[in-house]
């Protein structure tokens, strides 16, 4: 959704909501369009305890010029993530195999 235009995101809102999987699930609009902009502005998403508590994924857009064709993500468990040097590997190694996909496909 972060690379959607602003009139789709709200399209998809007013359409299906934002009910709660978890505790952690983001349900507050506002909250959700400053996590779509942290996510363009970082380049991945990183979705921890929101569908499936102790599970984290991080997620980069599979990216064509400015065209979103996909997704490439890894699922991890939470603990695994609380180590930093472990998360920025993680995130570094699944944007180098975006970046292979995008380049090579």
């Amino acid at each position: 959704m972060a690379h959607l235009p602003d009139e789709n995101v709200e399209e998809i809102l007013d359409t299906h909501g934002l009910d709660p999987v978890t505790e952690n699930t983001v349900t507050d609009a506002e909250t959700l369009r400053e996590e779509l902009q942290t996510i363009q502005d970082d380049g991945y998403a990183l979705d921890c305890n929101q569908q499936i508590p102790g599970m984290c994924v991080v997620a980069v857009p599979l990216l064509n010029d400015a065209n979103v064709l996909g997704s490439l993500s890894v699922a991890t468990s939470t603990d695994r993530l609380k180590d930093s040097v472990y998360r920025s590997e993680l995130i570094e190694h699944v944007r180098q195999g975006a970046n292979t996909i995008t380049n090579e496909y």
